[in-house]
């Protein structure tokens, strides 16, 4: 059970504050209506009465700054914000989130979606506000300087368009509000808060995924991540062997941002060399040329759909590759 008041004794223990019962009486009224206003906020926050009217008037300003350091701490503690963020990473045990839902007036029982809101720069209070107008009447929770979650009550099988749809609006008034760049991971509805954290895994794994895989795009679904979640998941040893395995000569030209962007247009346009040349601005026979200089530094065919699958996998664990190698770098 979530016990308040144990909790709150706790508190107490941590920061130091013990009451001492003397003979004197209090001297000054002023600071006597301080302390029992202290002590009033102080039980109304934790549901405990502390008797001290038999005190030490030299020790009364000491007392009221510690039972009001504890208000505080209390107040941060279980404010509805801590326990949303404590929820959303797994920190609410579950035999306790019904009674956390109950504190937050939440049903345990309801189909909800997660969106993630990734800001490529600090959070400010502007942004804040400009979601809590969007969604006046859902949960918003700050996670860090840079990330912010968005529980929004939906209807019962609310479809992935729909979602989708509501991903663009946060894009798109960000964007043109905030004047900020922004990426955004959003799930699939949900009908249970147990299922809140796992969620909240998935998003945050999926704005990852974003990155490495799909930069092109700034929204992204936690469960419509493709074969980007499966090399996401696969060890990079793993796939460093694959690269070897199937180039057996040089696969350091994938490297090349051009031929990426060659390689990615032509697999955009279903291996098409005329559409393709079209949208690269190229003659014809200068990309076949290319792909050809492609397939003999790889020793891999690419104009065929096998040779094609081939390489795209082969792109996207580059990238996996040399995300991965930043990340250490950086660790």
């Amino acid at each position: 059970m979530f016990h308040h008041l144990s909790s709150a004794w706790k508190v107490c223990e941590q920061s130091g504050l013990v009451v001492v019962f003397f003979c004197k009486s209090i001297g000054g009224i002023t600071m006597q209506e301080t302390l029992q206003n202290a002590l009033h906020h102080f039980t109304k926050l934790t549901g405990l009465s502390l008797d001290i009217s038999q005190i030490d008037p030299n020790n009364c300003t000491a007392l009221i700054q510690k039972i009001e350091k504890v208000s505080d701490a209390y107040r941060e503690k279980f404010s509805p914000h801590h326990l949303l963020y404590q929820m959303l990473i797994g920190q609410i045990p579950n035999e306790q989130i019904l009674e956390v839902a109950k504190t937050l007036h939440m049903k345990s029982t309801q189909s909800r979606a997660l969106f993630l809101i990734q800001l490529r720069s600090q959070t400010d209070i502007s942004t804040l506000k400009l979601l809590r107008n969007l969604f006046p009447h859902q949960k918003l929770i700050a996670m860090d300087e840079s990330l912010i979650a968005l529980i929004c009550d939906v209807e019962e099988n609310t479809d992935a368009e729909i979602l989708d749809h509501q991903a663009h609006l946060i894009v798109d008034a960000i964007n043109t509000e905030a004047m900020l760049a922004v990426n955004v991971a959003y799930s699939l509805t949900f009908d249970s808060l147990f299922l809140l954290s796992f969620i909240y895994q998935q998003c945050q794994m999926a704005l990852c995924i974003r990155q490495i895989f799909y930069a092109e795009n700034s929204i992204i679904c936690s469960e419509k991540l493709g074969l980007g979640k499966l090399i996401y998941s696969l060890p990079p040893q793993l796939c460093e062997h694959f690269l070897t395995e199937q180039f057996l000569d040089d696969a350091r030209i994938l490297d090349d941002a051009d031929v990426q962007s060659m390689i990615n247009t032509f697999f955009e346009n279903n291996l098409n060399i005329a559409e393709t040349a079209r949208q690269l601005h190229m003659h014809r026979n200068t990309l076949i040329y290319r792909l050809e200089q492609i397939e003999k530094s790889c020793n891999l065919p690419i104009k065929d759909f096998r040779g094609a699958m081939n390489y795209q996998i082969a792109l996207m664990i580059k990238n996996y590759l040399n995300y991965k190698e930043e990340e250490n770098l950086y660790e």
